[in-house]
């Protein structure tokens, strides 16, 4: 059965979270076909693999490429970010003429992100080529990624150990604890603990969603963030 945007947006978001479990830079794509189907998934290997050239659109093309032939003018590319020119270019080469992505290359910007400063919009412009493309799919989720303030977060937690992780586990909680004092008004009745809950989400500014709910009492609940 054929999925919307927003649930093959889903894989390439697993597939960037993948891309940062291993050490790389947190980008994902899948390429699908004119009936729905999945053809391959892939994410960013640059890193890992020391090649500046495996962007996640890149190894998805190929991939696709050696499944469907050289001619991709029946696919559909979803990207966690908006490709960059080499990848828009590839894009172009490919025979694909349909792109959904989230966060943009001018949103990168504005983190202080190193970006080349060209919209695919352009390269396809300039290629006089017609091309369907839609921005901010599943946005909500996928804009963590790429938050410079996550990313900072991100480097804090490589290459730690055990007893390092522990140590900013404690932080983290100290800091929530003091929050919690300090907004005790916002959070109100502390024996409420759905109110508490709520609060926190609104000040970590993510869904319930992105921090279910795994256990709850009368004392406690237990929640798991995504984000």
């Amino acid at each position: 059965m054929t999925k919307t945007d927003d649930e093959y947006m889903e894989i390439a978001y697993k597939e960037a979270c993948r891309s940062l479990r291993e050490g790389n830079y947190g980008f994902g794509a899948v390429i699908i076909d004119d009936d729905g189907e999945v053809v391959c998934s892939s994410h960013d290997t640059e890193k890992t693999e020391a090649d500046s050239t495996l962007h996640a659109e890149l190894t998805a093309i190929r991939t696709a490429s050696k499944k469907r032939g050289h001619d991709l003018s029946n696919c559909k590319i979803f990207c966690t970010h908006e490709p960059c020119p080499m990848c828009s270019t590839a894009i172009y080469w490919s025979g694909i003429r349909e792109i959904a992505y989230s966060f943009t290359i001018q949103e990168a910007l504005h983190e202080n992100r190193k970006r080349l400063d060209i919209g695919c919009r352009e390269i396809f412009r300039r290629a006089g080529c017609d091309v369907e493309i839609a921005e901010h799919i599943l946005y909500d989720k996928c804009k963590y990624l790429y938050l410079k303030e996550i990313r900072e977060e991100i480097k804090k937690l490589r290459n730690k150990d055990k007893k390092e992780l522990e140590r900013l586990g404690d932080l983290i909680k100290e800091k929530r604890i003091r929050w919690a004092h300090e907004n005790h008004s916002e959070i109100g009745d502390a024996t409420s603990l759905m109110t508490g809950y709520k609060a926190l989400l609104k000040k970590l500014d993510i869904s319930e969603n992105d921090a279910p709910i795994l256990h709850r009492d009368e004392n406690t609940i237990l929640f798991h963030s995504r984000n």
